[in-house]
């Protein structure tokens, strides 16, 4: 039961609209409430009416509206055999470097549990720092690479090559293309990162030694350096928008470019590249998708089905990197 008390609403609506507005508007919400009568002395006459705080109005709606979300998320998680856990929930602000100092002290509440900035938070076993600069999922990403190249090293001698590369598309591959359409825009020391796995990879099917040049040795595998395979990414991504077979969210970041006036290349089937001003700006995929499709050459763009288009694109991407 609530019981709140407050002056009369005469300078908004009369007393009685105010009454029934607010009355009626808490048990819509199906809120307990108890009405009090309440004397208030005006200028020259005396009034008896019933009123509810809004300060305590607007805070009992927020309050309901918070315990209904988590209510709504918590049944859907239920209905699809996952537990939603307050007390290891996490989350990390995106803020500028600026403002370390400032998130590292904020704090939020989920349920009854108080929740601390974490330096990074994983998900779908992807990590998530505050500055997107995604070091951390490199790490990881290349954290057990070496023990699986180091054990694949002792046996390679007995092993034909088209079962090495098995191999190593099976185990080593998938941990480098995974979510690496996050690494757009990210610092040339973990692109090297990666690109080492990537070139100790092809040595090793190719059992040459570590002075030798790799670029030959990818040339050979078909293989397309990390650089290249995260544009081929975006670029699958960005087709499947164009084509309604991607997420709605994708499709809506998708814009094909509509000239106002007559040009010629309004018929090159190209994306319209919204202007940023900063480098964060560039690396969305708004952006990013753009600028990487208007460079594809018109053969490739003008593709019927997916396969057909990864075909052309990898194939022009080799002959880019090579």
């Amino acid at each position: 039961m609530v019981s709140a008390y407050s002056n009369h609403l005469n300078s908004v609506w009369p007393p009685k609209d105010a009454n029934y507005f607010l009355v009626s508007f808490v048990e819509r919400l199906t809120i307990s409430y108890q009405v009090c009568s309440v004397s208030t002395t005006s200028i020259g006459h005396q009034t008896k009416d019933v009123v509810v705080s809004l300060t305590v109005l607007m805070c009992l709606i927020e309050q309901r509206a918070q315990r209904s979300q988590r209510y709504v998320v918590k049944v859907w998680m239920a209905r699809n055999s996952m537990f939603m856990n307050d007390g290891k929930t996490q989350y990390r602000p995106i803020v500028p470097k600026s403002a370390d100092a400032i998130v590292d002290k904020s704090v939020i509440r989920v349920g009854m549990a108080t929740i601390m900035a974490s330096l990074c938070v994983q998900c779908l076993g992807v990590c998530i720092d505050m500055h997107l600069d995604m070091q951390k999922q490199v790490s990881q990403t290349i954290s057990a690479c070496p023990f699986y190249l180091h054990n694949l090293n002792h046996i390679s001698r007995f092993l034909p090559r088209p079962t090495k590369e098995r191999i190593v598309n099976a185990i080593i591959t998938p941990r480098l293309d995974y979510y690496n359409a996050l690494l757009y825009g990210t610092s040339a020391v973990n692109i090297a990162r990666l690109q080492r796995i990537h070139n100790a990879s092809a040595r090793l099917i190719m059992r040459s030694p570590r002075s030798d040049s790799t670029t030959p040795l990818l040339r050979e595998l078909h293989w397309l350096p990390i650089v290249c395979r995260v544009d081929v990414k975006l670029l699958v991504f960005t087709y499947k928008a164009m084509h309604n077979d991607a997420p709605v969210y994708l499709c809506e970041l998708v814009c094909p470019y509509k000239p106002t006036r007559t040009l010629r290349s309004a018929n090159n089937n190209m994306l319209q590249v919204k202007r940023t001003r900063t480098k964060a700006g560039d690396c969305s995929f708004a952006i990013a998708a753009a600028s990487l499709w208007n460079n594809l050459p018109t053969v490739i763009k003008t593709c019927d089905n997916l396969t057909s288009f990864k075909r052309l694109l990898k194939t022009h991407f080799c002959r880019i990197a090579y």
